[in-house]
């Protein structure tokens, strides 16, 4: 389970943040225990000349984050770790993996960006993926791509219309595109449950939010790598560029919350299930 633990500053009053504000972005832990995140807003200090930063702690270790502003770094290497850093903020695996898919992500972003994506994009037998659905793209959801339920990420800002709600089950999420919301945090789990259900009664699930470029496209990617072995992030990415939806995650946000959910979470499940079974014998011959 992931979990977001908040920052404390801890520097003397010399030099204020611009604006006297800062928005800290906490780093992403996992605890057995469900716990939501928060943001922590406020006023900030540093010494005379030097980056104002904002200490953060979990586990038995303390991380320093040099960065303050309302956007998150991005995918890098920390600059100024703190004193009392007992380990990276991130291991180099994960932000060298991290800038590669900013790298791919990008270089389609950048030139398909005016291109419009196709309505509906299938990643698998039994998961789809796209914007805010027509009357004619629900027709072809019903008819033809068998879908029977439909999850809508962006219910607080766009009801779901009628013609979907009429012909198929829906959920509705309340999720934001932002760089600094935790949408795996916050959502992953009920969006796993939902399409579990589904799967399970033998049906198919189209998922979408306004455009479907980063609220679908985060919660699928991080399901399939969850559910899919042997995947990683930019297979996925690839996936959506052979069918034509060339402009994904451009959140930069989101695309480190993958990588972080895909090396934290899903490479040591996956390393566990491979682990091989080891028996124990007694002394006496019986198992």
């Amino acid at each position: 389970m992931l979990q977001a633990r908040s920052c404390t500053p801890d520097f003397s009053s010399e030099q204020r943040s611009p604006d006297s504000a800062f928005q800290c972005h906490q780093q992403m832990d996992y605890s057995p225990v469900p716990v939501k995140g928060h943001f922590s807003e406020g006023g900030l200090t540093s010494p005379r000349g030097q980056s104002p930063s904002l200490s953060s702690a979990y586990g038995n270790h303390h991380h320093g984050l040099a960065f303050v502003s309302h956007q998150p770094f991005g995918c890098g290497v920390m600059q100024a770790p703190l004193a009392s850093m007992q380990t990276p903020i991130r291991p180099p695996l994960e932000v060298d993996y991290c800038e590669k898919l900013a790298r791919l992500l990008k270089s389609k972003n950048d030139f398909y960006r005016t291109e419009a994506s196709p309505p509906i994009t299938q990643l698998s037998d039994y998961l789809f993926v796209g914007g805010i659905p027509s009357q004619e793209t629900a027709q072809f959801m019903s008819e033809r791509a068998g879908i029977t339920h439909v999850i809508n990420l962006i219910a607080q800002e766009i009801p779901t219309r009628p013609y979907i709600s009429n012909a198929f089950t829906t959920s509705d999420i309340h999720a934001v595109d932002t760089v600094d919301y935790y949408i795996i945090l916050y959502h992953y789990e009920q969006f796993a449950h939902i399409v579990n259900q589904v799967r399970a009664a033998g049906g198919k699930v189209f998922v979408h939010c306004f455009a479907g470029v980063n609220r679908s496209v985060a919660l699928c990617t991080a399901y399939l790598l969850d559910h899919h072995d042997h995947l990683e992030p930019a297979d996925i990415v690839q996936q959506m560029h052979n069918q034509q939806r060339f402009y994904v995650l451009d959140n930069v946000g989101f695309q480190q919350q993958l990588v972080e959910f895909y090396f934290r979470e899903v490479v040591p499940k996956r390393q566990e299930e491979e682990a091989p079974v080891v028996r124990f014998h007694s002394m006496d011959g019986h198992n």
